[in-house]
C-alpha cells in the first residue's frame, strides 16, 4: 500500500512538472503582420442576354446572346 502511495505521488510529480516546465518553456511569440496579396480582379465583360420563350413547353428563360438553338433530332 505504501509503494502504490509514493509511485502515485512520484507520478504526480512527474506530470506538474512537465506541465510547468512545458508553460515555461514556451517562447513568446512577437506579432509581426503577415503581408497577404489580394488578386486583383479583371473587370468583367459585360453579358448581354436575350429571353428565349417555349410558349408550348410553358417557359421563360433569359441566355448570354452567344448561345445558339439547334432543333433537337428525334
Amino acid at each position: 500500500m505504501n509503494n502504490q502511495k509514493c509511485i502515485l505521488i512520484i507520478a504526480l510529480v512527474l506530470a506538474l512538472s512537465l506541465l510547468t516546465g512545458c508553460a515555461t518553456a514556451t517562447p513568446a511569440i512577437q506579432s509581426t503582420a503577415i503581408p497577404t496579396i489580394q488578386p486583383t480582379k479583371a473587370a468583367a465583360p459585360a453579358i448581354e442576354w436575350q429571353t428565349y420563350t417555349n410558349a408550348e413547353a410553358g417557359y421563360s428563360i433569359d441566355v448570354p446572346t452567344t448561345w445558339s438553338q439547334q432543333t433537337l433530332p428525334d
